[in-house]
């Protein structure tokens, strides 16, 4: 073979190493799957774990936190086949929740504010997504619930996912059909 095209070859695999190696270090993919470990949102665990660690870090105590810990959940039903009907908008209420006038979290630091910039992602006070309540993250709040610091923050949105299933089950029960739903602040 002909030296520029080893060299070639040789280049291209160690672009694909180094593009493999920034995509396990931002996803943990790779270790999640090798581990075991339960998945919300295409992430492991250990990956949530890092993004509560990150967001804890923010705030002087864990319990200056928890009025961020939850955020907006809900959904949109409408009364298939009737005409007329209207939609009913349905909002899972916020376990302890002590209003807005909690003190917010200090910014993130100068790296992840380029990397939000980078990802397009607002900055905000809200916890990480797999703390919200949202029904299809309680394999991973199972596995976090078992670290006492993140105990507090698991047990509610477990109990706030128990609440989201009841409802909704209850409101098609009597039925209605989801048409929208929404987990998370909509972006500004």
């Amino acid at each position: 073979m002909k030296k520029w095209v080893q060299r070639l070859l040789l280049l291209a695999a160690v672009v694909l190493l180094t593009l493999g190696i920034l995509y396990e270090c931002a996803t943990h993919v790779g270790r999640g799957w090798l581990r075991g470990e339960a998945f919300f949102d295409g992430r492991p665990t250990s990956y949530w774990r890092l993004r509560c660690d990150e967001w804890l870090d923010r705030f002087d105590t864990p319990e200056a936190a928890a009025p961020w810990a939850q955020s907006y959940l809900g959904f949109t039903f409408v009364k298939p086949g009737v005409e007329s009907s209207p939609q009913l908008n349905v909002i899972v209420p916020m376990f302890g929740f002590l209003g807005f006038d909690a003190k917010p979290a200090r910014p993130p630091n100068w790296w992840k504010q380029q990397w939000n910039a980078l990802c397009g992602e607002k900055d905000h006070c809200y916890a990480p997504k797999v703390l919200w309540g949202i029904p299809d993250a309680e394999p991973v709040l199972r596995e976090l619930n078992d670290q006492a610091k993140y105990r507090r923050f698991t047990v509610q949105a477990l109990e706030r996912a128990k609440l989201y299933v009841e409802i909704r089950q209850q409101l098609e029960k009597e039925g209605f059909q989801v048409i929208h739903e929404q987990h998370g602040f909509p972006r500004q």
